[in-house]
């Protein structure tokens, strides 16, 4: 990610760039325009970031400035880590530690009681969301980039899991 110095030169740091890694999806706000107004609103890209990143790229007293970016390849250490959240009948798990394509498109729970993988909903950002009773079950999961690379981390929640606890498996892109 780069300040677009084409557009706000003054508040540009030249010659310098930031690789972030996005975390979440800015929700949106329908009640405002999608141009100056509101500024998660679809097709507008936005990025919150912390200062020390942003003054990495430009100057503080900028605020806003306007960006240049594109997608790269995530090269991380370890395997994926699932963090499970929620009560009872609706699972929220943060999956981070993506490798590869780094966005994740689609993903799959299965109980160890079950026969059949059954697909998540994206909550927001990294979270995705089950609405089955899954408790005291081991959890396997399965997660497609949007590459269309798809893998399976087996049991990596063991069937004594607790709402609140992170696991981390040996699977990456």
């Amino acid at each position: 990610m780069v300040c677009d110095a084409t557009k706000v030169p003054q508040w540009c740091l030249k010659g310098t760039y930031i690789t972030i890694t996005a975390t979440n999806f800015c929700p949106p706000n329908y009640a405002l325009p999608s141009d100056n107004g509101g500024w998660c609103n679809p097709p507008r890209p936005h990025f919150d970031m912390s200062q020390p990143a942003f003054e990495s790229i430009a100057k503080y007293r900028a605020g806003i400035v306007p960006i240049l970016y594109r997608q790269v390849r995530c090269k991380r250490s370890g395997g994926m880590r699932f963090t499970i959240n929620g009560k009872d009948y609706f699972e929220l798990v943060l999956i981070s530690n993506v490798g590869g394509a780094g966005e994740i498109s689609k993903v799959w729970i299965k109980g160890s009681k079950a026969n059949n993988w059954e697909a998540m909903t994206r909550n927001w950002g990294s979270n995705w969301q089950s609405l089955k009773y899954l408790n005291g079950q081991s959890l396997s999961f399965r997660v497609q980039t949007s590459d269309g690379k798809t893998l399976t981390a087996l049991n990596v929640a063991p069937s004594n899991w607790k709402f609140g606890q992170s696991f981390t498996t040996n699977v990456q892109f």
